[in-house]
């Protein structure tokens, strides 16, 4: 037994408190981030990172984007004024988001780091109407002025009355569960021989509990592919893999490689 859970065996109600502290730091995160998303969308159209749904604000929560990795949608909306102007901004940055944690926060309207040098979380999933996967800002662009030839409006009502919304919505590839999975099988084929467990068997969680969705958030609290909790099993895990009892940060476990070879090492 690792350090922590025999201070756990010592004083069982460590760990309640452990997770509590957690738990509260977590709702703290989405009640502000729900709250912000409230002003300007309404309470009916808020929508919130999960499991299996993508979700990032921009543009001062008036932009958005959802991906939902179990259905494979995607759908892009607006609320800005100069709609079509900022509706091929919020496509773009979807298209080209980072899987690098450090690039993306899914509990602020802060922008996309489009600079990072780390994949696309997109990339394979997505293919132009020339079979391309996109990867650069000239690709993301023209899928973009494609897309906007199809934008569509509906009316939502807010607390402070009624709002236009410019949206997109398209669909990932016709295979994108193989695709899903084929993006991280080099990585967790490396993870499961690692511990010794079977690839299929690290594969069905991820599948279960994320779907393939590298920002994946519960609020147990847990976070990415394999919705580790940071600490209880992120800690046990991180105690086997790296000898040290430290509980892994929200970022740490949103890289994917992290949190594959943690969720096969607990």
């Amino acid at each position: 037994l690792d350090y922590k859970r025999k201070q756990w065996e010592r004083n069982p109600m460590q760990l309640a408190q452990d997770l509590k502290v957690a738990k509260r730091d977590f709702d703290r995160l989405m009640n502000t981030l729900s709250g912000n998303v409230n002003k300007n969308w309404g309470k009916k159209e808020t929508r919130l990172p999960g499991r299996k749904t993508y979700v990032k604000y921009s543009k001062q929560y008036k932009s958005r984007a959802i991906v939902d990795f179990e259905r494979g949608e995607i759908s892009v909306e607006t609320l800005e004024e100069n709609a079509d102007a900022n509706l091929k901004s919020a496509i773009v940055s979807t298209l080209l988001t980072p899987e690098d944690p450090a690039s993306v926060d899914v509990f602020s309207d802060s922008a996309v780091d489009l600079n990072s040098k780390s994949t696309p979380f997109l990339l394979g999933l997505v293919l132009n109407d020339a079979g391309q996967e996109i990867s650069t800002p000239e690709l993301a662009a023209g899928f973009a002025d494609k897309l906007l030839q199809q934008a569509r409006t509906r009316k939502i009502q807010t607390d402070k009355g009624e709002k236009s919304v410019r949206y997109v919505t398209f669909r990932m590839v016709a295979n994108f569960e193989d695709q899903k999975a084929q993006k991280y099988l080099q990585t967790v084929r490396k993870y499961a021989k690692q511990y010794n467990v079977s690839p299929s068997l690290v594969l069905g969680v991820i599948r279960t509990e994320s779907s393939f969705n590298p920002h994946a958030v519960s609020s147990v609290p847990a976070y990415g592919l394999m919705q580790l909790v940071p600490t209880s099993g992120g800690r046990e895990a991180y105690r086997r893999a790296k000898n040290q009892d430290i509980a892994p940060s929200k970022d740490y476990l949103f890289d994917p490689e992290n949190n594959i070879e943690l969720g096969a090492a607990y």
